[in-house]
């Protein structure tokens, strides 16, 4: 998970994203990298946008039911 936040560290900063990027950002917030999960991560988003695949990820996420029950407070200004 790690690795993931790494590279979006990288692109909001302006960078690529390559491994060595990621490996740094990691470093620099006091984790070890895993040099085979950020080959791989690097692998898998080769050619792709970062923000079309979060837009589909976003996507993905609309039909898993998520928080409990729906409460509503009602608030009456005036009384303040």
């Amino acid at each position: 998970m790690q690795e993931v936040a790494a590279l979006l560290l990288c692109k909001l900063g302006g960078q690529s994203g390559s491994a060595d990027e990621i490996k740094a950002v990691i470093t620099a917030a006091g984790g070890e990298p895993n040099e085979d999960q950020i080959a791989a991560l690097v692998a898998d988003i080769d050619g792709k946008d970062v923000n079309e695949l979060l837009g589909a990820g976003m996507a993905k996420l609309v039909d898993v039911p998520m928080g409990g029950g729906k409460s509503i407070i009602m608030i009456n200004i005036d009384e303040y």
